[in-house]
């Protein structure tokens, strides 16, 4: 299986959007983020009157973890008394934690990994394992059936079971500590079967990225 993203991104620095350009000009293209046409780009996202005022929604964007808005949120984000006035969880995140899939926790460690905070920080720690949880767990899957159950309008995971979700592909991709020489060989199998149990699927994209994001693993599948 060969993964060549030269058209798509192509197509993106032309077309896309500040905060997208910007991203693949960082996470694709390795640019040094000092570039002065990569500091003019970091001024027009922050200068968008669209730009999400949220700690998640910054980096999201484009934001540099450095920016000073983004340093003083962090410790924020770890104070209960403080993170619990501000939205940055979902509804039913609670739920989704007390099954061990990602919740809220999971979109603050998310938060930590991009930031690159410690990751013996505890809640980033556990979602850290978690997240490597679910994604070894797609090598016990033959078809999307056997983790989740189709409803009228959307899938549902079964109880209990684990597939990688958006926020365990970002904390992987954003971290290094779980990167140990077993894992990687175990990551690089799950990754290329749960794109081959979701390529017909609009959930193949989630794969997808985290290849983009992760040249290391790109590579060693597309040999």
């Amino acid at each position: 299986m060969s993964y060549n993203f030269q058209k798509q991104i192509d197509f993106l620095l032309e077309y896309a959007c500040p905060s997208i350009k910007y991203l693949v000009y960082r996470d694709m293209l390795d640019t040094p983020v000092d570039e002065p046409f990569m500091v003019a780009l970091q001024n027009e996202i922050l200068a968008q009157s669209n730009t999400q005022k949220h700690i998640g929604g910054l980096l999201n964007l484009g934001v540099e973890a450095s920016h000073p808005a983004i340093q003083k949120a962090v410790p924020a984000l770890l104070t209960l008394e403080i993170a619990s006035a501000h939205k940055n969880w979902f509804r039913g995140g609670a739920a989704l934690d007390a099954e061990g899939r990602g919740g809220d926790n999971a979109i603050v460690a998310n938060i930590l990994a991009m930031t690159k905070s410690p990751e013996d920080i505890p809640v980033f720690a556990e979602q850290l394992s978690l997240a490597f949880e679910h994604l070894s767990a797609v090598l016990q899957y033959d078809s999307i059936d056997d983790f989740s159950i189709k409803g009228k309008n959307e899938r549902y995971y079964k109880p209990k079971a684990k597939f990688p979700g958006a926020n365990h592909i970002g904390i992987l991709a954003a971290t290094q500590g779980w990167r140990t020489e077993e894992n990687m060989k175990t990551a690089k199998v799950a990754v290329k079967h749960a794109y081959e149990i979701m390529k017909d699927t609009v959930l193949a994209f989630l794969i997808v990225a985290w290849l983009a994001l992760s040249p290391s693993i790109a590579t060693s599948i597309a040999r």
